[in-house]
């Protein structure tokens, strides 16, 4: 492009900008001589010229908004979570380009107030987790909460569930929604197997009977982790069956389960 048509532009984009290039130093020396005819040779002569170009171009640049706009929540995958009674954390995974905000609906579950929005930055984007603490479901029955996540216009929310039991895997949960574990008449060992997310023990209800006990060494008490409890029983030789409540807990929730050792009929 002709030196003097850049200057005339250059002039023209100036003073139209004037409120922006207030106080720009450029602007200034300019100011001073842009109406002396002899500007523009004076500009095609000066070596500053690449320079004085360069400072307003670089003072004209203003941060752009994303022109990409996209939030997805990949965790929890289906947009609801299924928590056990003792679980009291849980997460929202995202990524987004825009700006956000999340709401929580639920007396039973809160966050960080500075994990609840976020300015993303322009030509950026963000992509992390949001962590949400629980109460214990200690009602004895389910109960739902959920939270909203809001960007650019559009609601996205996530809802979480929190069952009343433990999380038992060794017996399964039957039909009637009971953990019970039938052995046959000469087992002589068996386990019970489950997963808490706080603290926990595990108890007999009452004085244990004589054809029942735990295995020499069995740790019925603990930490949050995967467990397996082994216990041991004497050959059923009566014509009834027998059984033995027990009794696991953990932060505060408690979950019966019922071993029931057959008889040699069954």
């Amino acid at each position: 492009m002709p030196v003097d048509i850049t200057v005339n532009i250059c002039f023209l984009y100036v003073k139209e900008h004037k409120k922006a290039f207030s106080g720009f130093l450029p602007y200034d020396f300019f100011c001073k001589f842009v109406d002396n005819n002899n500007f523009c040779r004076f500009m095609k002569k000066c070596l500053l010229y690449p320079l004085f170009v360069a400072g307003i171009c670089c003072a004209a640049c203003e941060p752009a908004e994303n022109t990409y706009h996209h939030t997805s929540v990949y965790y929890p995958v289906t947009g609801y979570s299924i928590l056990y009674a003792d679980q009291t954390r849980d997460s929202l995974s995202l990524v987004s380009f825009d700006s956000y905000t999340i709401t929580v609906h639920g007396d039973w579950i809160q966050a960080k107030e500075s994990d609840l929005s976020f300015q993303v930055p322009s030509g950026s984007y963000v992509e992390g987790s949001i962590y949400f603490d629980f109460l214990p479901n200690t009602t004895g029955e389910p109960r739902e909460c959920h939270v909203v996540l809001s960007a650019y216009g559009n609601d996205f929310p996530v809802y979480y569930r929190q069952m009343p039991y433990l999380n038992i895997s060794r017996p399964a949960m039957n039909q009637d929604g009971a953990y019970r574990r039938e052995v046959k008449y000469d087992a002589l060992k068996d386990s019970l197997i489950f997963r808490p997310y706080g603290d926990w023990t595990l108890a007999f209800d009452g004085e244990k009977p004589e054809w029942i006990d735990w295995q020499e060494g069995a740790v019925t008490s603990g930490e949050a982790g995967l467990h397996k409890v082994v216990y041991t029983l004497k050959k059923n030789e009566t014509l009834d069956s027998r059984e033995v409540k027990l009794t696991l807990t953990s932060n505060g929730v408690k979950s019966g389960v019922t071993v029931v050792q057959q008889n040699q009929k069954d």
